[in-house]
């Protein structure tokens, strides 16, 4: 993502336990999933849930709409 950034290639950025505020690329053309989870943001090494969630429960058809959004 931070290298993309660099050059005018557009950036559909995926977030899972870290947030987005404090990592986005601030002057790229980026579209950021992430999803807003009370565990968020944990950093931890291990899932607290077991299960990613912050990351899994994005959705291909999210990642491929947003895609589309630069085509």
């Amino acid at each position: 993502m931070h290298i993309a950034a660099s050059t005018p290639t557009p950036i559909v950025a995926l977030f899972g336990s870290n947030l987005s505020p404090y990592n986005v690329p601030w002057q790229a053309k980026a579209i950021i999933i992430e999803k807003e989870l009370i565990c968020r943001p944990c950093d931890q090494r291990n899932c607290i849930s077991d299960d990613f969630r912050c990351i899994r429960t994005i959705t291909p058809v999210e990642v491929y709409t947003a895609c589309t959004q630069f085509l």
